[in-house]
């Protein structure tokens, strides 16, 4: 209740007619976008779980996809929450437990109940606290339909499950001395029968989920595998007496289940019922040496060779960090040309993939900065006490690489932070309340107290924040515009930010989009938005068509100095470059904010592997225009910038006044939206700058780009001639 009323507090921001189309919300992340227009039978997401929810959520609730996506991040953002009350409930231990008496869960038995039954008084807090952690919000707002309402909540519910599966056979304590002090509670492990196959049987279905996992994002495949290999060591290191083969026979069941696409489902149950009652009817002889260690380590190592499991987790993890780590160039195909071209890398330029430093990776596991450190320091106290608790530790390794992955990964920070925080503390309290009959209301109380006090500095947070949609409303109109007038066939150049939101608004395919965004598509798309050039932007887009848009593999087998060379022609003469499929180029207002990574892609030399960010500054603070000094003050920053000429947008026209010509910036406004930017010459000269300003019969432009949509001067879309 708190997590999903925590996000309808942006629902008000959202009650304004530009940020709905056609009766539904303008989302607030790209690749909805992807999954939508799978949703509509449009793109390669048609078959994804996404795409189905919102396509079944469509349809049982009447709303449209877009809409039903709207609200589902926020409905989905408590089950974060609730598994980390479970985390909680199984490390914290049962309050019905007896004074004295051990508890077989999670790898905490022995501890006495008095000091870890407050389970459920902690889970009310931490699972707060986790629903609330800024870096789970920023990916969970309303709008924000990704594939991160499930990237914390599958791996919060397969690792518990595989500590409560296996929690109750493992030794209470890290410590040798610590287990020995318990050993007369613990015995050797279950016979053969039916209750063995029962319990082997919900392994099955824990790895089909973890085969479900997998299916909706490649990343969580990895994790399913590094889950299963975390809980064989702890089978290896911590069972009890005459559990261990059990154990990994256990696992063994759940890899053949969740690994193996054709029989392992199959061969997952059979293995099952035939180390239950199979296995019952069989010599002792025999049961003693298929339940021995040394057999459930030897099915363990045959079923990770079948699967590959250990190259697939070497690959996966090193695919992560190599392409997190933000390269700057990357290398090209496969091709006959030995100095084949250098490309640039995208995910350097991505949001979500910027580094944070430790102040604001601390502000993405709580508002309070003091709370981050306390709940990590905290959570080392529960993996010392409790080793069940080493499952999530992937999730705060993966939280803490924020600062070189970038700030999407802190998102996965919460949980473990918060039972850090939350389990100490109710410890303590539960030990100093011990023996007395209202222990129970007070700790009730205190957690109550602790969560509003914790929750009150997440509520004033999501109150401040703004509504985000990723494109303006004109943006999207003239998209669906561009539905109607492009034939089936058309290919809509639009910078890639933009192209998912094309496949669902103008249900036509784009140059480039989230999923192919890498420097082979940045390269020309970038070229052609920069270059002031009509020419060669056209012909680049010709030429491009006309090798099935996939240019890269002609330069690929060319060296780089050829493929620059040719490059440079394009704009140096008309080679008669036209294109044979309608191709279109759509230049927008918003673009002008990315002119920095567009340029820089733009400008890329595939020789030596560099490019130039064009200087734009979005002046976001108040400013006079002094039209006599031919400067702008900033008030603020309380500095004169001299300008070499200004232009102000409106709907109505273009006024225009020239400065200095020896001046650097160009002042660009658009009053009826309040956007005011600062572009230096590579900036102001690119075609998506001066497509928007200029005339579209200018003779500069109508040889080359025909004008199909107006919307001046915020977007334009031209057909390539």
């Amino acid at each position: 209740m708190v997590a999903l009323g925590s996000r309808l507090l942006d629902l008000p921001k959202w009650d304004r007619e530009e940020y709905r189309l056609d009766g539904e919300h303008i989302l607030a992340t790209h690749d909805a976008f992807y999954w939508l227009a799978g949703a509509r039978g449009v793109g390669d997401a048609q078959g994804s779980p996404l795409a189905i929810l919102a396509r079944t959520a469509s349809w049982l609730t009447g709303a449209s996809p877009g809409e039903v996506a709207f609200w589902i991040p926020a409905l989905t953002a408590g089950l974060v929450a609730v598994m980390t009350a479970l985390w909680a409930w199984t490390l914290g231990g049962p309050r019905r437990a007896g004074p004295g008496e051990t508890s077989d869960i999670s790898g905490g038995a022995g501890l006495r109940a008095v000091d870890q039954g407050v389970g459920v008084e902690a889970g009310l807090p931490a699972g707060i606290l986790a629903a609330l952690a800024p870096g789970l919000v920023f990916r969970t707002r309303l709008g924000y339909y990704d594939t991160d309402i499930v990237t914390l909540f599958f791996p919060l519910l397969l690792s518990w499950a595989l500590l409560r599966w296996s929690g109750s056979h493992l030794r209470p304590s890290w410590l040798p001395a610590r287990n020995a002090a318990v050993a007369d509670s613990l015995h050797s492990g279950p016979l053969p029968g039916p209750a063995m196959a029962r319990s082997l049987l919900w392994m099955t279905l824990i790895g089909l989920f973890g085969r479900f996992m997998a299916v909706w994002h490649p990343h969580l495949a990895v994790y399913v595998k590094l889950a299963w290999f975390m809980t064989a060591l702890l089978a290896l290191g911590l069972a009890r007496p005459g559990r261990r083969g059990y154990l990994l026979w256990g696992l063994v069941v759940f890899g053949l289940s969740a690994f193996s696409r054709t029989w392992g489902l199959a061969g997952s149950a059979a293995l099952a019922l035939g180390l239950g009652p199979g296995l019952a009817a069989a010599p002792v002889r025999w049961r003693v040496r298929i339940l021995a260690p040394w057999s459930g380590v030897a099915a363990l190592l045959l079923l990770a060779m079948a699967a590959g499991i250990a190259a697939s987790l070497w690959d996966g993890s090193l695919w992560l960090v190599e392409t997190y780590l933000k390269p700057v160039a990357q290398n090209a195909t496969d091709g006959v040309a030995t100095d084949a071209p250098v490309y640039p890398a995208v995910v350097q330029s991505i949001i979500e993939a910027q580094n944070l430093d430790v102040g604001r990776l601390l502000g993405r596991l709580h508002p309070w900065h003091w709370v981050g450190p306390a709940g990590l320091a905290g959570f080392l106290l529960v993996l010392a006490a409790r080793p069940g608790a080493i499952l999530l530790l992937p999730l705060l390794a993966l939280a803490l690489s924020a600062l070189k992955l970038g700030t999407r990964m802190s998102m996965f920070g919460g949980p473990a932070m918060a039972l850090g925080l939350t389990l100490p503390v109710f410890w303590l309290l539960g030990r100093i309340l011990a023996g007395r009959s209202w222990r129970g209301l007070a700790l009730l109380a205190l957690a109550g107290a602790a969560s509003l006090v914790l929750m009150a500095p997440g509520l004033s947070l999501l109150s401040r924040l703004a509504p985000t949609p990723v494109l303006r409303k004109e943006h999207c109109l003239a998209l669906e515009a561009l539905g109607r007038l492009a034939p089936p066939d058309a290919l809509v150049w639009t910078w890639w930010d933009w192209g998912y939101a094309t496949n669902y608004y103008a249900r036509r395919a784009s140059f480039a989009d989230g999923g192919r965004h890498d420097g082979k598509y940045l390269l020309p798309l970038g070229l052609a938005m920069i270059t002031p050039s009509p020419l060669q932007a056209r012909q680049l887009m010709a030429f491009s068509a006309s090798h099935g848009d996939r240019p890269w593999e002609v330069w690929d087998r060319q060296p780089a100095r050829e493929v620059r060379r040719f490059l440079h022609s394009l704009g140096g003469s008309d080679q008669g470059l036209h294109p044979t499929l309608p191709r279109y180029l759509v230049v927008t207002m918003e673009n002008i904010t990315l002119l920095g990574w567009i340029g820089f892609y733009g400008t890329w030399d595939p020789v030596t592997g560099d490019g130039v960010h064009p200087r734009v500054a979005r002046l976001d603070q108040e400013f006079v225009l002094r039209r006599e000094r031919g400067d702008i003050w900033l008030k603020e920053s309380e500095m004169a910038v001299p300008l070499r000429a200004m232009d102000s947008l409106t709907a109505s026209g273009r006024e225009s006044t020239a400065f200095d010509p020896k001046n650097e910036w160009w002042l660009l406004l658009f009053p009826e939206t309040e956007d005011y930017f600062l572009l230096d010459d590579l900036a102001w000269n690119s075609l998506n700058v001066q497509l928007l300003l200029r005339d579209p019969k200018d003779p500069d432009v109508a040889p080359h780009f025909r004008l199909v949509y107006e919307d001046y001067p915020l977007v334009r879309i031209f057909e390539a001639r």
